[in-house]
């Protein structure tokens, strides 16, 4: 019996593995919701098992009226957008390759929308993923035990919002909502690219570590635009500001092997430690 049961669960398991990432492609020219089978081919809501391809050509625009998880999102068409309204929660186990745009808390309500990644794997593409609303109402997470989201060269994430994942960055993250924050929290990132304040907004470098490869940069370019590091420990690369960019400093942090130039403001309370 013992022998029959394991045969068993070896051919469920090769027979789920052999349908993972099975391709369900929008059919959709006009947009429309997410969780309507008719806009999809085959005529299937994406899950657990599937790819979801937003291919079809033309602009418009997909509204993921729900919550759920997926094997894979691969978004092909540059001019498509995916709206996540207020509330909605999107589950990945595999990567999102993104051309087009996404916008989290497209409603700017307040409920949180998030996009959780419960493996390691990849947000990349030549799109943008654009965070909408403060706080936890625009979210990126990792949840997966030990899992970490590697961000690809050619991608952006921008606007406000928290990016609450354990992350390598190797694209563009930037604040660019005038007197925003974009937080960077909860679990340490790696910077092997650019992390920017732009346009008036401030980037939160809160409670963390992180570690800059050789052509890793913080800059805050701009009047008004700002990088915070708050109770927080910065490794290598460099840190700069132009244009009316500064540097805050707030509570207990450190700066080490780090190169710095520009304006930085260290206020009363506050400690910068130097190493290296």
């Amino acid at each position: 019996m013992k022998s029959r049961i394991s045969a068993m669960c070896a051919i469920s398991a090769m027979t789920m593995a052999a349908s993972a990432g099975a391709p369900i492609s929008w059919d959709s020219v006009g947009g429309g919701t997410w969780n309507l089978p008719a806009n999809w081919s085959p005529a299937t809501v994406p899950g657990l098992t599937n790819t979801a391809v937003l291919g079809l050509t033309g602009a418009y625009t997909v509204t993921y009226d729900t919550t759920s998880s997926i094997n894979g999102l691969m978004i092909t068409n540059p001019d498509v957008q995916l709206d996540m309204p207020h509330g909605r929660v999107m589950t990945m186990f595999g990567a999102i390759n993104n051309d087009g745009t996404i916008v989290l808390n497209s409603t700017g309500l307040a409920a949180s929308t998030t996009i959780d990644f419960a493996a390691s794997t990849m947000l990349d593409g030549t799109g943008t993923l654009m965070m909408t609303s403060l706080n936890t109402l625009s979210r990126v997470r990792t949840t997966g035990v030990g899992s970490v989201l590697t961000h690809g060269s050619s991608h952006t994430i921008e606007g406000r919002g928290q990016i609450d994942a354990a992350m390598i960055n190797d694209g563009l993250v930037e604040a660019n909502i005038l007197g925003s924050d974009l937080r960077m929290v909860t679990n340490d990132k790696t910077n092997n690219a650019t992390m920017r304040a732009s346009n008036g907004g401030i980037m939160d470098i809160s409670s963390i570590i992180v570690t800059q490869g050789v052509a890793g940069d913080l800059v805050a370019s701009g009047a008004g635009s700002e990088i915070e590091f708050t109770n927080s420990t910065l490794i290598g690369g460099d840190v700069s500001t132009t244009a009316g960019g500064f540097i805050e400093i707030i509570g207990n942090n450190t700066m080490d092997g780090v190169v710095f130039s520009g304006d930085m403001n260290i206020p009363h309370a506050a400690t910068l430690n130097i190493a290296n």
